[in-house]
């Protein structure tokens, strides 16, 4: 069940759904932060030897329990049309780190927990806690997730780059990628992603069609830092809120 240990990373993307600014004009955000700080608060006071003991049954409603009140802040927030990094922001302002630590650190207890059941009663919990997670997906969330495999496969082209650099003291052609781009693409392509893939001067760029955001363009461009390079991620207005908060406005 290693995929349950996802499911701190998912519930804080779900979590991390607005700003300061946008919630204070939101009163039905206000109240959905509050249900995830009270959720929050409960597991994280759940004894870890009385955690230990817990039926599967208690275990598992502890579970749906966060993912549901998650899924009500992401499905509030999703209409306010905020960036990753204003939605990092509220992170700290709203559900607090103390609270985020708190329930994480319950939470790797919980699935150590899970794991000490019979296989059938693990099946049974991963597929109601996949069920519950599928409809939590807001369709925000899901052109993320695009987007992120689109930069990890880009990502693999920068490793590339980098290394030619190294040895080279030049970035490379498109020629000289030629094998690394076949790769990429066909990584692409066989995941349906939306995006064309294109490099020139060094710069890894994907086009995203209307199915993620019409004229959507990602960049990995290359900057010299000391004897080497080191790559911007840079986005522009359409997909600007799709995207990591680590890439910058273009």
């Amino acid at each position: 069940m290693s995929w349950i240990r996802r499911l701190p990373v998912v519930i804080a993307t779900l979590a991390c759904m607005a700003a300061g600014q946008a919630l204070a004009q939101s009163p039905a955000v206000d109240a959905a932060y509050a249900r995830m700080r009270a959720a929050a608060a409960e597991f994280a006071a759940i004894p870890d030897e009385r955690l230990a003991q817990m039926p599967a049954d208690a275990l598992e409603s502890h579970l749906l329990r966060i993912l549901t009140v998650a899924g009500e802040v992401a499905t509030e927030v999703d209409r306010l049309g905020l960036t990753a990094r204003e939605e990092k922001a509220l992170e700290e302002a709203r559900l607090g780190g103390n609270a985020r630590e708190g329930m994480d650190q319950k939470m790797a207890r919980a699935f150590e927990a899970i794991e000490k059941f019979s296989a059938e009663k693990r099946k049974a919990i991963e597929e109601r806690l996949n069920q519950a997670m599928a409809r939590l997906s807001t369709p925000t969330l899901l052109k993320r997730a695009e987007v992120s495999m689109g930069l990890l496969a880009a990502s693999s082209l920068r490793l590339a780059i980098a290394d030619f650099w190294s040895d080279k003291r030049r970035l490379p052609s498109e020629q000289d990628l030629a094998e690394d781009l076949k790769s990429a693409r066909e990584t692409l392509r066989k995941e349906n992603h939306p995006a064309q893939l294109s490099y020139a001067g060094g710069a890894v760029t994907l086009r995203y069609n209307a199915s993620i955001a019409e004229g959507g363009v990602l960049t990995l461009a290359p900057v010299a830092k000391g004897s080497g390079i080191e790559f911007v991620c840079r986005a522009n207005a359409p997909l600007r809120r799709f995207v990591p908060a680590t890439c910058e406005a273009s």
